[in-house]
């Protein structure tokens, strides 16, 4: 009986456990395979080797036997498995060797195909050829062995080399340099180049000794030049910058005088011994020539103008007087070199038309002196305007220096803005020293000195209880002009100093209005004066109320438009204050 009830229980429980295998087999069988996702990478697909080859390696994933192939003898690859799924391609590229003359210094390309399953993939090869920089057998005896010896008038020669690629030149500012490149039949990149070689005169009291070179890569040449000391005598352009503005009483703005075809027939006829003695009578020996030589529009210099301007700062010299000439255009250059538009053909413009006006004037003296531009205003032109300024000073100076003979020497203007507080950065580029002065412009307050329906009197003289009076006083004059020389003693090592442009309007013909605006323009040149400035009083060529008018150009009878005014300038000419009793007085100081 217990071996039934044994076997009954067993036949109970085995049926139990058949089904716990069969649950247990059914969770554990393996499906058939489903496709997986073929993959194949490369971290790179570019290789660039130089002449003398290499070997390179790209890294590779793929699920998938990976080989490579090239059609040319000068790659050959491996591929060597790292893992099931990953390995490198080793691209071993030969020396690039020169066989062919013509073909064999342009680069050369090919490809190596990878390919994975279905999957493939193109390596593009780059290989760079022998460096080609090869002088002409005259250059490589005539300049490489020993230097050409020229004397102070320069020359002009010829430089021919062969060339594959971007050389870089290198030349001092006194060699320019024109290179014209012809392509060599049957190559791709093989040129031969011809530079012309303009050496300038030199102009120091000392020989120079440099080279121009050439540079491709590991290749290199140079032309040596030494070259005589001057042998120009330098006539009239002996005295520093300081001992010509040290000779300067008081400056006139003759505006308008060089910017339309009218203007300049005109001058040209009318700037005649009268006008230039008429203005000496009032301690005035310096004329600023305003002009605009050049066409905005089609970005051009105008030879009309360019000898309006000789003329016209000729006949200032000749009676022994400073004729200024500065670049007017309203900040047109500035403006749009601040906002790097067209810099090229702009920074073009302007070293041409320097160079026009240079040319006319090479062999005149220190009674003629060139000013880079009209100063601007850093808050109209933006702060970007200070880096275009610094570059449009620096081709200034080399420019007018370039041009030779006694520019060579003469004293240059270089304008900064005073109201922004920026930085004096005068050009280092300048060969001759102690020949630059700076300028800039003062119109303080400009309440009183440029608006005319604002205040109306100036000075303590002049102190009214109404509204106007302009608060701003002598003392604060005085005080402008003695930080402004303190900054220039600073950042420019107390260069002598111009203000360019000051005055006021007319603010009417009342009595009290003339006394005031002469008041003005005196304590103002004076304050300038004591603080080492000469002043040029602005002139706009039309007078009444809001004009800055002071002579009347085109009428010799009534020449002197405001004579209190005038008077007012003259005697700051001398250092003099104006006494306001004295308004009346007709007789021009001595």
């Amino acid at each position: 009986m217990r071996f039934l009830r044994t076997l009954a229980a067993l036949a109970l429980f085995l049926p139990l456990t058949f089904v716990a295998c069969d649950d247990d087999d059914s969770n554990n069988s393996v499906e058939p395979d489903e496709p997986q996702n073929k993959f194949f990478m490369l971290d790179e697909n570019e290789v660039n080797a130089p002449k003398a080859g290499g070997v390179y390696t790209i890294n590779y994933k793929a699920n998938s036997e990976v080989t490579a192939s090239s059609s040319v003898d000068w790659v050959v690859s491996e591929i060597t498995p790292s893992s099931d799924t990953t390995g490198v391609i080793s691209i071993t590229i030969a020396e690039y060797e020169v066989k062919n003359e013509a073909t064999d210094y342009d680069p050369r390309t090919s490809s190596l195909t990878v390919t994975s399953g279905d999957e493939q993939v193109t390596i593009q090869i780059y290989q760079a050829p022998e460096n080609l920089l090869t002088p002409d057998e005259a250059v490589r005896v005539a300049s490489i062995d020993q230097e050409y010896r020229l004397d102070y008038e320069g020359l002009t020669y010829m430089v021919k080399f062969t060339t594959n690629g971007e050389y870089v030149v290198d030349s001092p500012w006194w060699i320019n340099i024109t290179p014209i490149r012809n392509l060599v039949k049957g190559s791709k990149t093989k040129y031969e180049v011809e530079v012309n070689v303009k050496v300038l005169p030199n102009y120091a009291d000392e020989s120079r000794l440099d080279s121009i070179s050439f540079t491709l890569g590991d290749k290199h040449f140079a032309c040596k030049f030494l070259q005589e000391k001057t042998g120009w005598e330098f006539n009239g352009v002996q005295r520093t910058a300081s001992e010509v503005q040290q000779d300067m009483l008081m400056g006139w703005n003759l505006s308008k005088a060089c910017t339309t075809d009218d203007d300049i027939d005109y001058y040209t006829g009318a700037l005649s011994d009268w006008m230039i003695d008429s203005v000496a009578q009032y301690n005035i020996n310096v004329i600023r020539i305003p002009v605009l030589p050049y066409d905005t529009a089609a970005v051009e210099t105008n030879q009309f103008w360019i000898n309006g301007v000789k003329s016209i700062a000729s006949s200032v010299a000749a009676k022994g007087k400073y004729a200024i000439i500065s670049l007017s255009d309203n900040g047109w250059i500035l403006r749009r070199a601040a906002a790097k538009a067209d810099t090229t053909q702009l920074y073009n413009l302007f070293i041409n038309t320097w160079n026009e006006i240079a040319t006319l004037f090479d062999e005149d003296d220190d009674h003629i002196i060139f000013e880079a531009y009209d100063n601007f205003d850093v808050a109209q032109f933006g702060s970007e305007a200070i880096s275009a300024m610094k570059r449009l000073n620096e081709l200034f100076v080399q420019t007018v220096r370039r041009s030779g003979k006694n520019n060579y020497k003469r004293c240059l203007v270089i304008p900064f803005d005073a109201e922004s507080g920026a930085t004096i950065d005068m050009p280092q580029n300048d060969v001759t020293p102690d020949r630059l002065m700076v300028s800039c412009k003062f119109f303080r307050p400009t309440d009183y000195a440029t608006e005319a329906a604002s205040r109306k009197l100036w000075g303590t003289p002049f102190k009214t209880s109404n509204e106007e009076w302009s608060s701003y006083t002598e003392d604060m004059v005085k005080q402008y002009f003695s930080d402004l020389c303190a900054k220039l003693n600073k950042e420019a090592h107390g260069i002598p100093a111009l203000i360019s442009e000051f005055g006021a309007i007319s603010h009417g013909s009342d009595a009290l209005y003339v006394s005031s605006e002469a008041y003005y323009v005196n304590a103002v040149a004076v304050a300038a004066k004591n603080n080492g400035f000469k002043s040029i009083v602005w002139d706009d060529n039309t007078t009444g109320v809001g004009h800055f008018g002071v002579f009347n150009r085109k009428n010799r009878d009534s020449f002197t438009a405001r004579n209190a005014y005038a008077l007012g300038l003259a005697q700051a000419a001398l250092g003099e204050d104006l006494n306001v009793d004295n308004e009346e007085e007709e007789t021009p100081a001595e």
